[in-house]
């Protein structure tokens, strides 16, 4: 199934430098946002009791993007939208469960799922070469550490901060040999 597409609305492009500094702002980008996304959707799932694993709401690869890239096939540039969560949420199948519990879905839950939704579809513009290349890695770790850490924030949500999410992400992905498992608070 073909990606959902969105338009960002913000008026202006960043293209990509050689020096890398929009590459280096696109990877910070990625980690707060991403922190931030599974944060919330956490917090959604919880309080709305949903006996579904929280995983299951936001996808294991990016199915909503927000912009497309810059292609010019005479002059070669290829400029990729590259995502910044590579998840997306399924704010359809969420809303579908709070309302199987009997709960009225209210048009501001409504609105906050749709703004979670493409906050899980930002992108930024990047050469193909770095969204090929890194991001990948980046890519990967995130599904990871997503399904795991919402895994174990269901089983003990109590056990789990916004500080202890960020720190877990930050020092996992500059260290991977530290093995999630050792860095998730306990489930």
């Amino acid at each position: 199934m073909a990606r959902q597409m969105e338009q960002s609305n913000l008026g202006y492009y960043v293209l990509p430098d050689d020096a890398k500094e929009s590459y280096k702002r696109h990877v910070e980008m990625r980690a707060i946002m991403f922190c931030l996304l599974i944060y919330k959707v956490s917090q959604l799932c919880l309080k709305y009791g949903l006996p579904k694993p929280y995983e299951n709401y936001l996808s294991d690869t990016a199915k909503i993007q927000v912009d497309v890239g810059v292609y010019v096939k005479d002059g070669g540039i290829k400029i990729d939208a590259a995502h910044l969560c590579n998840t997306s949420f399924l704010s359809d199948s969420f809303l579908t469960d709070v309302s199987g519990k009997g709960i009225v879905v209210s048009p501001e839950l409504r609105l906050y799922c749709v703004d979670l939704r493409e906050l899980s579809g930002a992108t930024t513009p990047q050469t193909k070469s770095d969204n090929v290349g890194p991001d990948k890695v980046i890519d990967s770790f995130q599904t990871t550490f997503k399904n795991n850490y919402l895994h174990s924030f269901k089983l003990n949500p109590t056990s789990h901060s916004p500080g202890d999410l960020w720190n877990s992400y930050v020092t996992l992905l500059n260290f991977p040999s530290q093995g999630l498992s050792h860095r998730l608070p306990a489930g």
